[in-house]
């Protein structure tokens, strides 16, 4: 057996709305999605604190728990997730698949309409090896493509 220097890489699990709202975007233009539409572009923000304190800030009647938690998934978002880990969302719309994307570029901001604001990670952006389903061969869906 032939052993390489691999770099670890972290599986992430996205969504995308409640009822899979955003899964047809998110796989069409090769995007992982987060919400959050009260919370304004996070670019800027250079740490926990900064993302912690904006959702406190827009958050008010919320619980700290509540609190803690939204800022926790915005902060894997923004300054955790790195190019190269991989983006596992199970689909709500196709009962029992997973599509697995590897991150390839960094956190960004999305307007459209006014309306619907989303922040955005770019994975592999054609669809074909954004959408490697989980039915069988895991490792060849998860194996790094030269």
């Amino acid at each position: 057996m032939t052993t390489t220097n691999l770099s670890p890489v972290a599986v992430w699990l996205a969504r995308a709305g409640r009822h899979g709202v955003d899964e047809a975007t998110a796989l069409t233009e090769g995007r992982a999605i987060i919400g959050y539409s009260d919370i304004p572009d996070l670019s800027t923000a250079l740490s926990e604190i900064d993302i912690s304190d904006l959702v406190r800030r827009t958050y008010t009647a919320s619980s700290e728990n509540r609190i803690r938690n939204f800022a926790s998934q915005l902060i894997a978002f923004v300054l955790r997730m790195k190019v190269g880990d991989i983006v596992a969302l199970p689909l709500k719309t196709v009962s029992g698949t997973i599509a697995l994307g590897r991150v390839s570029g960094p956190y960004s901001f999305h307007e459209e309409d006014g309306d619907l604001r989303y922040k955005i990670l770019l994975t592999d952006t054609d669809r074909a090896s954004y959408v490697r389903l989980i039915n069988g061969d895991t490792a060849e869906a998860l194996r790094r493509e030269d």
